[in-house]
């Protein structure tokens, strides 16, 4: 059976309340130089990763009207499972594991915060993917500063 949200197996929800969903809207407007993603818009770049995820702010819009700041990490799914990267374990061995595994890792250690309420900590609130589309992005509440 095929994933609908088009997420790679360890990607699944594990019962927390983090919302998955499918990539259903992309759209660029370029009279306005916007863009959107499903109920994201006004894209701001504010980093690219180390390996080469892009971070950026944007306002989620619910009900036609932007209700609150945003900060989006957007991964290259095949990029991501092309690379090794190196995981440091007791006694200082180390092992590579693709860059997917990294992603389902972060993904489940965000679910646990949220699922316990750990205070302090920036809180996943939506997981992106679909099968067509070549990115998982992973939608947080904007911290600010």
């Amino acid at each position: 059976m095929v994933d609908p949200t088009g997420l790679p197996r360890g990607l699944r929800s594990s019962g927390a309340k983090v919302k998955r969903s499918r990539i259903w809207l992309v759209k660029k407007n370029r009279e306005a130089g916007s863009k959107r993603i499903n109920n994201y818009r006004g894209f701001r770049k504010i980093h690219t990763g180390i390996y080469g995820q892009k971070v950026k702010t944007c306002f989620l819009v619910e009900r036609g009207r932007c209700t609150r700041r945003m900060v989006i990490k957007q991964y290259s799914k095949a990029t991501m499972a092309r690379q090794r990267l190196p995981v440091y374990g007791k006694g200082g061995s180390v092992s590579l594991v693709s860059g997917t595994s990294l992603i389902e890792d972060e993904i489940r250690i965000l679910e646990k915060l949220k699922e316990e309420k750990v205070p302090h900590v920036i809180s996943l609130h939506e997981v992106l993917s679909s099968p067509s589309e070549d990115r998982i992005i992973l939608a947080f509440e904007y911290g600010g500063c």
